[in-house]
Protein backbone atom coordinates (compact mmCIF):
# COMPACT_ATOMS: atom_id res chain seq x y z
CA UNK A 1 0.00 0.00 0.00
CA UNK A 2 1.11 3.81 -1.01
CA UNK A 3 2.03 5.61 2.31
CA UNK A 4 -0.25 8.57 2.88
CA UNK A 5 -0.56 11.56 4.96
CA UNK A 6 2.17 13.41 5.78
CA UNK A 7 5.49 11.85 6.41
CA UNK A 8 9.36 12.75 5.65
CA UNK A 9 11.14 12.25 2.85
CA UNK A 10 13.16 9.26 4.77
CA UNK A 11 10.51 7.82 5.69
CA UNK A 12 8.24 7.58 2.66
CA UNK A 13 11.92 6.02 1.08
CA UNK A 14 12.00 3.53 3.42
CA UNK A 15 8.64 2.31 3.04
CA UNK A 16 8.88 2.39 -0.48
CA UNK A 17 12.31 0.44 -0.09
CA UNK A 18 10.44 -2.08 1.82
CA UNK A 19 7.26 -2.50 -0.35
CA UNK A 20 10.29 -2.89 -3.05
CA UNK A 21 12.01 -5.72 -1.23
CA UNK A 22 8.98 -7.67 -0.72
CA UNK A 23 7.57 -7.78 -4.30
CA UNK A 24 10.75 -8.75 -5.39
CA UNK A 25 10.51 -11.57 -3.25
CA UNK A 26 13.40 -10.40 -1.69
CA UNK A 27 15.31 -10.94 1.85
CA UNK A 28 16.99 -8.34 4.15
CA UNK A 29 20.32 -10.29 3.79
CA UNK A 30 19.67 -10.33 -0.19
CA UNK A 31 19.58 -6.64 -0.28
CA UNK A 32 22.54 -6.12 1.86
CA UNK A 33 24.64 -8.56 0.06
CA UNK A 34 23.60 -6.34 -3.03
CA UNK A 35 23.92 -2.83 -1.74
CA UNK A 36 27.59 -4.11 -0.71
CA UNK A 37 28.72 -4.52 -4.06
CA UNK A 38 27.08 -1.54 -5.02
CA UNK A 39 29.27 0.45 -2.06
CA UNK A 40 27.00 0.80 0.36
CA UNK A 41 28.01 -0.73 3.80
CA UNK A 42 25.43 -2.14 5.19
CA UNK A 43 23.85 -5.37 6.66
CA UNK A 44 20.99 -6.79 7.46
CA UNK A 45 20.37 -4.39 10.55
CA UNK A 46 21.37 -1.63 8.50
CA UNK A 47 18.46 -2.39 5.45
CA UNK A 48 15.91 -3.02 8.23
CA UNK A 49 16.81 0.34 9.83
CA UNK A 50 16.19 2.17 6.34
CA UNK A 51 13.13 0.90 5.61
CA UNK A 52 12.21 1.99 9.22
CA UNK A 53 13.48 5.36 8.41
CA UNK A 54 15.99 5.64 10.70
CA UNK A 55 18.74 6.20 8.03
CA UNK A 56 19.86 9.09 5.84
CA UNK A 57 18.02 9.55 2.28
CA UNK A 58 20.87 10.88 0.42
CA UNK A 59 21.33 10.85 -3.28
CA UNK A 60 24.06 8.53 -3.29
CA UNK A 61 22.48 6.18 -1.01
CA UNK A 62 19.27 6.05 -3.05
CA UNK A 63 21.24 5.44 -6.56
CA UNK A 64 23.23 2.45 -4.83
CA UNK A 65 20.07 1.01 -3.52
CA UNK A 66 18.43 1.16 -6.40
CA UNK A 67 20.93 -0.48 -8.49
CA UNK A 68 21.22 -3.41 -5.63
CA UNK A 69 17.51 -3.83 -6.21
CA UNK A 70 17.73 -3.97 -9.73
CA UNK A 71 20.86 -6.38 -9.80
CA UNK A 72 18.77 -8.83 -7.66
CA UNK A 73 15.35 -8.04 -8.29
CA UNK A 74 14.78 -8.94 -11.79
CA UNK A 75 13.72 -5.68 -13.33
CA UNK A 76 15.40 -1.80 -13.30
CA UNK A 77 14.26 -0.51 -10.46
CA UNK A 78 13.66 3.62 -10.74
CA UNK A 79 14.53 6.42 -9.07
CA UNK A 80 11.18 7.64 -8.97
CA UNK A 81 9.85 4.46 -7.31
CA UNK A 82 11.57 5.28 -4.06
CA UNK A 83 9.50 8.46 -3.59
CA UNK A 84 6.28 6.84 -4.91
CA UNK A 85 2.86 7.33 -2.67
CA UNK A 86 -0.25 9.56 -1.93
CA UNK A 87 1.61 11.16 0.90
CA UNK A 88 2.75 14.78 1.63
CA UNK A 89 6.54 14.60 2.28
CA UNK A 90 8.21 17.56 4.15
CA UNK A 91 11.00 17.54 2.03
CA UNK A 92 12.67 20.44 4.81
CA UNK A 93 12.08 23.04 6.97
CA UNK A 94 10.84 25.25 3.81
CA UNK A 95 9.70 22.62 1.39
CA UNK A 96 6.44 20.36 1.64
CA UNK A 97 5.39 18.37 -1.91
CA UNK A 98 3.21 15.83 -2.73
CA UNK A 99 5.03 12.72 -3.34
CA UNK A 100 3.73 12.22 -6.82
CA UNK A 101 5.41 15.63 -8.12
CA UNK A 102 8.50 14.56 -6.24
CA UNK A 103 8.38 11.81 -8.75
CA UNK A 104 7.74 14.05 -11.58
CA UNK A 105 10.59 16.19 -10.56
CA UNK A 106 13.18 12.85 -11.03
CA UNK A 107 11.06 12.18 -14.46
CA UNK A 108 12.46 16.21 -15.51
CA UNK A 109 8.56 16.95 -15.29
CA UNK A 110 7.80 20.89 -14.86
CA UNK A 111 5.56 21.79 -11.63
CA UNK A 112 3.43 24.60 -13.10
CA UNK A 113 1.47 24.68 -9.79
CA UNK A 114 4.17 25.00 -6.99
CA UNK A 115 3.62 28.66 -5.70
CA UNK A 116 6.53 31.06 -6.32
CA UNK A 117 8.24 33.49 -4.20
CA UNK A 118 7.96 37.08 -4.87
CA UNK A 119 9.52 38.53 -7.87
CA UNK A 120 10.32 34.75 -9.23
CA UNK A 121 10.35 34.45 -13.10
CA UNK A 122 7.18 32.19 -14.29
CA UNK A 123 8.28 28.69 -14.56
CA UNK A 124 9.96 27.58 -18.06
CA UNK A 125 7.67 24.73 -19.83
CA UNK A 126 10.15 23.61 -22.13
CA UNK A 127 10.12 20.30 -20.13
CA UNK A 128 7.21 18.91 -22.75
CA UNK A 129 4.06 20.47 -20.77
CA UNK A 130 2.38 22.70 -23.49
CA UNK A 131 -0.34 24.63 -21.19
CA UNK A 132 -1.46 24.93 -17.49
CA UNK A 133 -4.32 22.98 -18.47
CA UNK A 134 -2.00 20.64 -19.49
CA UNK A 135 -0.03 20.71 -16.53
CA UNK A 136 -3.71 20.19 -14.24
CA UNK A 137 -4.62 16.76 -16.20
CA UNK A 138 -0.38 15.35 -15.58
CA UNK A 139 -0.53 16.05 -11.79
CA UNK A 140 -3.93 14.01 -11.68
CA UNK A 141 -2.64 11.08 -13.63
CA UNK A 142 0.85 11.21 -12.52
CA UNK A 143 -0.76 10.34 -9.19
CA UNK A 144 -2.83 7.19 -10.98
CA UNK A 145 0.69 6.14 -12.41
CA UNK A 146 2.79 4.01 -10.39
CA UNK A 147 6.71 5.34 -11.31
CA UNK A 148 8.37 2.19 -13.01
CA UNK A 149 5.40 2.72 -15.69
CA UNK A 150 6.19 6.19 -15.80
CA UNK A 151 9.44 5.68 -17.07
CA UNK A 152 8.80 2.73 -19.23
CA UNK A 153 6.37 5.12 -21.22
CA UNK A 154 8.79 7.64 -21.68
CA UNK A 155 12.17 5.90 -22.42
CA UNK A 156 10.00 3.99 -25.53
CA UNK A 157 8.36 7.04 -26.09
CA UNK A 158 9.15 7.91 -30.29
CA UNK A 159 7.68 8.83 -33.85
CA UNK A 160 3.99 6.65 -33.20
CA UNK A 161 3.57 8.85 -29.80
CA UNK A 162 4.87 12.58 -31.09
CA UNK A 163 2.48 12.24 -34.54
CA UNK A 164 -0.80 10.52 -32.36
CA UNK A 165 -0.02 13.14 -29.89
CA UNK A 166 0.20 15.60 -32.86
CA UNK A 167 -3.30 14.33 -33.74
CA UNK A 168 -4.75 14.48 -30.35
CA UNK A 169 -3.68 18.54 -29.72
CA UNK A 170 -1.63 17.39 -26.75
CA UNK A 171 2.22 16.88 -26.28
CA UNK A 172 4.17 13.55 -26.02
CA UNK A 173 5.23 14.39 -22.14
CA UNK A 174 1.31 14.25 -21.32
CA UNK A 175 0.70 11.44 -23.98
CA UNK A 176 3.21 9.16 -22.31
CA UNK A 177 1.60 9.84 -18.51
CA UNK A 178 -2.36 9.07 -19.84
CA UNK A 179 -0.45 5.94 -21.25
CA UNK A 180 1.07 5.27 -18.14
CA UNK A 181 -1.76 5.54 -16.37
CA UNK A 182 -4.28 3.97 -18.49
CA UNK A 183 -2.24 0.73 -19.59
CA UNK A 184 1.10 1.11 -17.88
CA UNK A 185 2.87 1.02 -20.99
CA UNK A 186 3.86 3.46 -24.30
CA UNK A 187 0.52 4.43 -26.39
CA UNK A 188 2.73 1.89 -28.80
CA UNK A 189 3.37 -0.63 -27.28
CA UNK A 190 -0.42 -0.89 -25.96
CA UNK A 191 -1.34 -0.61 -29.54
CA UNK A 192 1.16 -3.78 -30.69
CA UNK A 193 -0.12 -5.73 -27.93
CA UNK A 194 -3.92 -5.38 -28.88
CA UNK A 195 -3.44 -6.15 -32.24
CA UNK A 196 -0.89 -9.18 -31.25
CA UNK A 197 2.06 -10.47 -32.82
CA UNK A 198 2.18 -9.50 -37.08
CA UNK A 199 -1.00 -8.00 -36.66
CA UNK A 200 -1.48 -5.76 -40.40
CA UNK A 201 -1.40 -2.26 -41.23
CA UNK A 202 -5.20 -2.24 -40.93
CA UNK A 203 -5.47 -3.83 -37.47
CA UNK A 204 -2.90 -1.89 -35.83
CA UNK A 205 -4.44 1.39 -37.47
CA UNK A 206 -7.73 0.08 -35.88
CA UNK A 207 -6.44 -0.27 -32.81
CA UNK A 208 -4.35 3.23 -32.72
CA UNK A 209 -8.03 4.95 -33.00
CA UNK A 210 -9.38 2.81 -30.21
CA UNK A 211 -6.34 3.68 -28.21
CA UNK A 212 -7.09 7.51 -28.94
CA UNK A 213 -11.09 7.39 -28.25
CA UNK A 214 -9.99 6.08 -24.97
CA UNK A 215 -6.99 9.06 -24.58
CA UNK A 216 -9.94 11.68 -26.02
CA UNK A 217 -12.83 10.27 -22.86
CA UNK A 218 -9.99 11.18 -20.42
CA UNK A 219 -8.94 14.91 -21.68
CA UNK A 220 -13.09 15.55 -22.15
CA UNK A 221 -13.00 15.38 -18.14
CA UNK A 222 -10.93 18.64 -18.27
CA UNK A 223 -13.24 20.63 -21.05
Amino acid sequence: MPTTGTTTLQALVGSNARRLRHELSLTLDQVAVAARARGLRWTESRVSDFEAGRVSANLSTLIGLCLALTDVGGRTIALPELVWGQATVKVNDATTLPASDISRLMLGMELQSLPRRSGQAAPDTSSGLKSPREDTIAAEYTKRARPQSLVAAHRASGATEKKVAASLGISPMLLDILSAALWRRSFAAERDRRAGPGAKAQVRGRVSRELKAEIQQELRRFD
